[in-house]
């Protein structure tokens, strides 16, 4: 009859011991890895970004904003998005004088996104084919825009007021009155804006309302690569100045004519 062997309960209980510390370590890479994986979802907010504001009926860019916090934000005329005409006015001065009074009108805007509503959707019609369509106004209250916001400026100073068409009263531009419109990003975290919105925007005039279409959007900065090397810190680096051995300074006897020190001759007499 042979005898059984023992089974190996040291060798087995440390394998145990090495399995349960392997998974203990990784359970505690878990949070770490879940951290990651949400900033690299959420983006970074201090991470820098330039946003463009495009004029897309003329097809330009209006303005630029470049950094990493409260740079998201525009400051424009209402002439920059919407084309105005020139008229009623005579001499080198008319554009200006046109200029300053389209400043002034009355305005609504449209989102090319407006979900419920869509019997809005035609850019023909600037997204504002119909009253409900619009969710930025100059002059009335209406259902808030979910990314973008849009006041007079600059901040403190006095909106023209309107009449019942649209007509211009009261005073318009400097120095009391507002001259220029404060566009401000909502949500600017959100990666959407990195295929951007697009608005309508609509004068509130007598006749019919003439209009443009705008686009913001953001875009990742390139960032610049950082030199890779040795840690200063775990690895400091060596000196590498050559020692230099200490200076033997001889006091010279009188008889004694010269001495060399330090490879520089001095002579006596």
């Amino acid at each position: 009859m042979q005898k059984q062997p023992w089974l190996n309960f040291l060798r087995i209980g440390k394998n145990i011991l090495k399995l349960a510390r392997l998974i203990y370590s990784l359970f505690l890479g878990i949070p770490l890895v879940l951290l990651l994986m949400m900033t690299q979802a959420n983006g970074n907010p201090h991470e820098p970004m330039c946003w463009k504001l495009y004029n897309l009926q003329e097809s330009k860019l209006i303005q630029t904003r470049e950094g990493p916090n409260n740079n998201w934000n525009f400051t424009v005329h209402l002439f920059s998005l919407i084309p105005f005409e020139q008229g009623g006015c005579f001499g080198e001065t008319c554009p200006k004088i046109s200029a300053a009074i389209t400043q002034c009108k009355a305005f609504y805007m449209c989102p090319a996104s407006n979900p419920g509503k869509s019997y809005c959707n035609y850019p023909d019609h600037f997204f504002c084919g119909y009253w409900g369509c619009e969710t930025i106004t100059s002059d009335w209250d209406t259902i808030a825009d979910k990314y973008l916001s849009v006041t007079w400026g600059p901040p403190g100073c006095q909106p023209p007021q309107h009449g019942y068409d649209g007509s211009i009263y009261g005073p318009c531009g400097p120095p009391q009155g507002c001259w220029r419109i404060e566009i401000k990003v909502k949500q600017p975290e959100d990666d959407i804006w990195l295929i951007g919105h697009t608005w309508g925007i609509r004068y509130w005039e007598p006749g019919a309302d003439r209009g443009s279409l705008f686009k913001i959007i953001k875009e990742k900065l390139p960032h610049d690569p950082l030199p890779i090397g040795p840690n200063l810190v775990l690895n400091p680096p060596t000196s590498s100045e050559e020692k230099v051995a200490p200076v033997i300074v001889v006091t010279p006897s009188p008889d004694f004519l010269s001495e060399t020190t330090n490879d520089t001759e001095f002579t006596t007499t």
